[in-house]
C-alpha cells in the first residue's frame, strides 16, 4: 500500500517526459495550401473593401463598403456574421448598417479584450470624410462617435489591439483641396487606451503618396504597418512595411518589388506566429488594359526576412482580384482571404482558404494579479498581524495553451523595483484550450513601501515558433504598492489624514467597534495607544 504514492508520482513523471520528448520531435511545419474561390456574398451592385474579425467566441464578422441599398454613387456599410467551415457557409443575411443620408465607406472591424466589437468607418456628411465608430454591445450599435477631425478627406482606416489594450487606428489622410501638390495622400494613426484618445501623429511624410495602410499588433506586441507608396504620375506603388516597438518606430523597408502597381495590402499574424500579407498587383496587358491579381508573403521570424512572393489568384484577364482582407479562423483554424473579384460584371466578395494551420505548439502568458489577503486591503511590508494579513503576498500567473499540445510550462516571476525579487520558479501542464494558474508567494517581510513591477516569463517551450513565443511573457511597471505600516487610508502614504484618524480613535479599543480600526493598531493589543502613536510617527511622511 505504501508504493502507491510512490508509483503514482513515477507514472505522472513518465507521463510528463513522455510529452517533453514528443515535443521535441515534432517536425517543422510547411506552408499551407489553399483552396480555389469560394462565394461568399454576391449581390447586384457594387460590393467592395471587406474587413473582417475572428471574435472571441468563433463568431466571424465581415463588413464591406456597398451601393446595394441606394444606388449609383450612395454608399453604405453592410455587415453580416457567420461560422466559417470548409465552403464558407453559416452566414446570416447582410444587414445595413449605416442609415444616414451621406456617404460611408472603408469599414475596419476590430474587437476589444472585454469582447466589445468596434466598427469604424469614413463618412462624409458634408464636404470632407472623417473616420468615425461604432460599437456592439452584444444585442445593438451604439451611435457614430467622431474619431478624426478635418478639413480634407480621412479614408482607409485600418485598426488593430495590441496585448497591453491599446487600440491601434491608422488612416490614410488625403489632401483633396491641393490640385498640384505632389504629396496628396499620407498616413496617419492615434490610439485609444481606456477611454482616452491620443492626439494624431502622421506616419508618412515624404514626396511619394502614402495610403491603404493595414495595421496588425503581433503576439510580441509589436505594432506592424504595410502599405502603398509610390508617384501618382508613375503608377509604380509598392508595399512598405515599419513597425512600432513600444517606444520608437523603426525605418520603413520595401516588402515588394514589381515593375508595376502593387496596392491595398493586408497584414496578419496566423496560429503558428507566421506573418503573412497579402495585396493585389496590377498587371498590364498594353498601356490602356491591365487587371488585378492577388499576391502574398510571408516572415517565419517576425517579420525580419520574408518569403518569395506566391501568386494567389489566376482568372481571365477581364476578372480582377483585388482588395483583400486576410484574417486568421479559430474554428476551422485555416488562414481565410476575403476580396473583391468580377466574374459576373459587378463586383462582389469571395473568399480562398488555406488548409488548418495545425497541429502547433503555442502557449501563452494571459494575466498577473496579485490576492489580496484581506480582500480590498492592500499588502502592508512584513503584513499586518492585526487584521490576519500574512506576511507573505500571493501574486497569481495565468497561462492559457491556444495550441494543439498538453504543455509542461516553467514560469519565472520577477518583482521589481530598485530590488529585484526573484522568485522560486514554478511548474504546470495546460492543456490544449485550456488555462491554468500558478500561484506564488512573496514574502514582504523587509520589503520597502513602494509600487513594484513585475516581469512574468514562461522558459522556451519545445516544438513552439519564434513568431508564436512572443507572447511567452508580461510584465508592467509600478502595478501594485506594498504599504508602510500607519497607511491606514491606503493612499500610499502616511500623512496627516492617517495622523488625524489615529488620534480620532486613540485609547479606544476592540470593546467599542465605533471608534476601533483594526489598522490603527499595529501592535495587535486591542487597544489604540501610546505604542501604536510611536510606530506610525517612524513612518510618518513614507510615500510608496
Amino acid at each position: 500500500m505504501k508504493a502507491k504514492p510512490f508509483l503514482l508520482s513515477a507514472l505522472l513523471l513518465l507521463s510528463l517526459v513522455g510529452l517533453f520528448f514528443e515535443q521535441r520531435i515534432q517536425p517543422v511545419r510547411a506552408m499551407p495550401g489553399w483552396s480555389s474561390p469560394i462565394a461568399v456574398e454576391q449581390h447586384l451592385g457594387i460590393d467592395i473593401l471587406p474587413s473582417t474579425v475572428q471574435a472571441l467566441n468563433g463568431t466571424m464578422w465581415l463588413a464591406w463598403e456597398t451601393n446595394r441599398y441606394r444606388g449609383d454613387s450612395f454608399y453604405d456599410i453592410a455587415v453580416k456574421t457567420g461560422s466559417l467551415g470548409t465552403n464558407g457557409v453559416g452566414w446570416t443575411s447582410p444587414v445595413r448598417f449605416t442609415t444616414n443620408s451621406g456617404y460611408n465607406a472603408g469599414p475596419a472591424l476590430v474587437q476589444l479584450a472585454n469582447g466589445t466589437i468596434m466598427l469604424f468607418w469614413s463618412y462624409k456628411a458634408g464636404s470632407s470624410y472623417n473616420i468615425y465608430y461604432s460599437m456592439f454591445n452584444g444585442a445593438s450599435w451604439s451611435s457614430g462617435t467622431q474619431a478624426t477631425s478635418t478639413t480634407l478627406n480621412d479614408t482607409l482606416a485600418s485598426v488593430a489591439v495590441g496585448r497591453d489594450g491599446t487600440l491601434w487606428l491608422v488612416w490614410t489622410r488625403v489632401n483633396a483641396t491641393c490640385q498640384t501638390c505632389s504629396t496628396d495622400q499620407q498616413l496617419y494613426y492615434k490610439t485609444l487606451k481606456g477611454n482616452a484618445w491620443s492626439s494624431e501623429v502622421r506616419l508618412t511624410s515624404d514626396s511619394n503618396q502614402n495610403f491603404g495602410p493595414s495595421v496588425s499588433v503581433g503576439k510580441d506586441n509589436v505594432v506592424r504597418v504595410v502599405w502603398s507608396k509610390g508617384q501618382a504620375s508613375q503608377n509604380n506603388y509598392q508595399v512598405y512595411y515599419k513597425t512600432f516597438d513600444g517606444t520608437v518606430w523603426s525605418s520603413e523597408t520595401q516588402a515588394v518589388t514589381s515593375s508595376t502597381a502593387d496596392i491595398h495590402p493586408s497584414l496578419a499574424q496566423d496560429r503558428n506566429g507566421t506573418i503573412w500579407i497579402v495585396w493585389a498587383r496590377q498587371v498590364v496587358l498594353t498601356a490602356t488594359t491591365f487587371y488585378y491579381v492577388l499576391f502574398s508573403k510571408y516572415s517565419v521570424n517576425n517579420g525580419v526576412s520574408w518569403s518569395a512572393e506566391t501568386q494567389m489568384t489566376n482568372t481571365a484577364t477581364t476578372v480582377d482580384s483585388k482588395m483583400p482582407d486576410i484574417v486568421q479562423s479559430s474554428n476551422d483554424k485555416s488562414l481565410w482571404i476575403f476580396y473583391i473579384t468580377n466574374p459576373a460584371a459587378d463586383d462582389d466578395i469571395w473568399a480562398l482558404r488555406s488548409s488548418a494551420i495545425t497541429p502547433v505548439h503555442d502557449v501563452s502568458m494571459l494575466m498577473f494579479s496579485p490576492i489580496y489577503s484581506p480582500l480590498n486591503v492592500l499588502q502592508y511590508s512584513g503584513g499586518f498581524k492585526t487584521i490576519g494579513q500574512s506576511p507573505f503576498l500571493t501574486l497569481n500567473v495565468t497561462i492559457g495553451d491556444p495550441g494543439d499540445y498538453t504543455e509542461i510550462v516553467q514560469v519565472t516571476l520577477t518583482i521589481f523595483n530598485t530590488t529585484n525579487y526573484v522568485l522560486h520558479q514554478m511548474a504546470a501542464v495546460v492543456s490544449p484550450g485550456g488555462m491554468t494558474n500558478l500561484l506564488f508567494k512573496w514574502n514582504t517581510t523587509g520589503v520597502r513601501p513602494a509600487m513594484y513591477g513585475f516581469i512574468a516569463a514562461i522558459s522556451p517551450v519545445p516544438g513552439e515558433s519564434l513568431g508564436n513565443s512572443g507572447d511567452d511573457s508580461v510584465s508592467g511597471k509600478n502595478v501594485f504598492r506594498v504599504l508602510p505600516i500607519g497607511d491606514i487610508d491606503q493612499d500610499g502614504w502616511v500623512s496627516v489624514v492617517d495622523a488625524g484618524i489615529f488620534f480620532y480613535n486613540f485609547n479606544f479599543g476592540c470593546g467599542t467597534p465605533s471608534r476601533y480600526n483594526a489598522l490603527a493598531d499595529p501592535d495587535n493589543d486591542c487597544m489604540i495607544g501610546i505604542i501604536d502613536v510611536g510606530m506610525v510617527e517612524i513612518n510618518f511622511g513614507i510615500v510608496s
